[in-house]
């Protein structure tokens, strides 16, 4: 492998950026966080990468549910709660 190479591979690497996290959290933009977080862990089948980190989701999710409910979105927190987090609860990672 020559050096070019070593180099175009670092630049396909996901690194994860403290700070671009930070400001998600500090903005609450939970859906994004999930996504950047998905983005970064490396998963063949990447609907699974949930389960594989269920830790790792729980916190966003349960924001992003507390966001439905106090803009009074029960509907859609309850089916929220079904797909996102339920489904967490049962792994064993």
């Amino acid at each position: 492998m020559c050096l070019i190479d070593v180099f175009d591979y670092c630049d396909r690497l996901n690194f994860f950026g403290i700070s671009h996290a930070d400001a998600l959290v500090e903005n609450e933009k939970w859906t994004d966080l999930e996504k950047y977080l998905s983005e970064l862990i490396s998963v063949q089948d990447s609907e699974e990468v949930h389960k594989v980190h269920p830790g790792l989701f729980l916190i966003p999710f349960e924001q992003q549910m507390r966001l439905l409910v106090a803009e009074g979105k029960f509907d859609e927190a309850a089916i929220f709660f079904e797909l996102s987090i339920k489904p967490l609860l049962d792994c064993k990672s």
